[in-house]
């Protein structure tokens, strides 16, 4: 719905959406280069788990986006 907002009319829309979701994965990166420490690998996890279960409603409302 927020993303829906975000682009509305504009061409594009649908890969604009997915892009929505890519700040959620620089920590991600930042973590993932230190994961040798004990607390930033279960961060890391936490991180991976929140994307994994976003990622079908980004796609989805992408798709939707995408159709309209």
């Amino acid at each position: 719905p927020a993303t829906r907002a975000a682009v509305a009319g504009l061409r594009g829309a649908g890969a604009l959406a997915g892009l929505v979701m890519l700040p959620f994965a620089i920590p991600l990166l930042i973590f993932g280069a230190t994961a040798d420490q004990p607390g930033a690998l279960k961060l890391l996890g936490a991180f991976s788990l929140l994307l994994v279960a976003g990622c079908p409603f980004v796609a989805g409302a992408a798709m939707r986006m995408g159709r309209s």
